[in-house]
């Protein structure tokens, strides 16, 4: 029997490194019935510092044991020693002092080598700081995309020549039981109407809010459509502090504020349940590692609007429309050709042929969590 640690560790600001672990363990349970080398695994789900439950209790028949550690770093790297793992993830040897456990690192992207503006002087350099840490002490990387797999061969491939770098492309799973709901009744909790389009994004700056106002206008511009928008995602931006108050001032300005239904930091229940009813997701960011809401679309088998970022297309393939994250008029284009195609919105068959398809990724995705983990 292989012992592996998964360190479950996030924030309501962040709440991306919490979905990455639950992921993850939802994909090695889907494998097991295609890969035996799962069933010798025994998985302890580590949770390190404040998490809210909600996040991992639903967990606990897929896992061995739940381990919540909130003493500190100490302790943290006590328990690790102690239990011998085979193998921990993802796990940040950020000094030579620090113990040299078998496992793999993870850096999600290099947001601030692209948006720059979007950081401060000494947060680029405290980012730079840890990932050359990360690259010089550590066997192994993990990167969640081919486009951040060339950032890093180009920042900091020089900083460490000797680490392996591996590209593993996460995948979402949705439960049966999500399935099994009426979605409409979500609609009538939040009484939304039913027709709109969904963002499912933190309100950080880079998010790119502000375009989907603008593609707003224009489209009333053109066509006077009444078209709405539900927003979801908690609206904060700990980098630029007035950003939200920006976004609420320009919807109110524009006089949008009965198309723009903000919901704020929801279940994540409801907010698949709302999403499955959308006629489409907009994903209008102006930067993504890998996006978890692109991933959620696909399991529903929704039309997805996305920037016209490498990523995207790498996630998206030719499947779906794009424009350029300044292009609001471009956007405001396809928004209208969606709208008005009445065969969008929730669709139990294309959820289904979805669910088919997601089930063979996600299977595959944790088979690929195995081979890097080397039994």
């Amino acid at each position: 029997m292989k012992n592996i640690a998964l360190i479950m560790q996030g924030s309501r600001q962040w709440s991306g490194g919490l979905e990455y672990i639950r992921n993850l363990v939802k994909a090695l349970a889907a494998a097991k019935a295609i890969d035996p080398r799962i069933e010798d695994l025994r998985i302890q789900l580590v949770i390190r510092g404040p998490v809210d439950p909600e996040y991992y209790e639903d967990l606990k028949p897929l896992v061995h044991a739940i381990v919540p550690i909130n003493e500190g770093r100490l302790a943290y790297l006590r328990f690790l020693i102690g239990n011998s793992f085979d193998f921990i993830y993802p796990y940040f040897r950020t000094s030579g002092f620090l113990p040299n456990l078998r496992g793999s690192a993870w850096i999600p992207d290099f947001q601030h080598k692209h948006l720059p503006d979007y950081f401060s002087k000494k947060d680029r350099e405290d980012r730079d700081k840890l990932y050359e840490a990360i690259a010089k002490n550590n066997s192994q990387l993990v990167l969640s995309s081919d486009a951040a797999a060339q950032d890093f061969e180009k920042f900091y491939r020089n900083k460490a020549p000797s680490i392996k770098a591996h590209v593993l492309r996460f995948r979402t799973r949705l439960g049966d039981e999500i399935f099994s709901e009426n979605p409409a009744l979500y609609l009538r909790k939040y009484h939304l109407p039913d027709k709109f389009f969904m963002i499912s994004n933190q309100w950080w700056a880079h998010k790119n809010h502000e375009i989907l106002i603008k593609a707003l206008q224009q489209i009333k511009l053109d066509h006077d459509h009444a078209i709405n928008l539900v927003w979801t995602g908690h609206p904060y931006d700990t980098r630029r502090s007035k950003h939200c108050d920006y976004i609420f001032s320009m919807i109110h300005e524009c006089g949008l504020h009965n198309h723009i239904r903000i919901l704020g930091l929801i279940p994540r229940r409801d907010q698949i349940q709302i999403m499955r009813s959308a006629k489409a997701v907009i994903q209008p960011s102006r930067f993504e590692g890998w996006s978890t809401v692109v991933e959620d679309a696909r399991c529903l088998g929704k039309e997805i609007i996305a920037s016209d970022l490498t990523v995207h297309r790498e996630q998206l393939g030719n499947e779906h429309d794009f424009f350029a994250a300044d292009d609001f008029k471009k956007l405001a284009e396809l928004m209208t050709k969606a709208w008005i195609n009445d065969e969008l919105g929730f669709d139990s068959k294309r959820e289904e042929a979805a669910q088919n398809r997601n089930l063979e990724d996600v299977q595959n995705y944790g088979m690929q969590f195995v081979d890097l983990c080397g039994f």
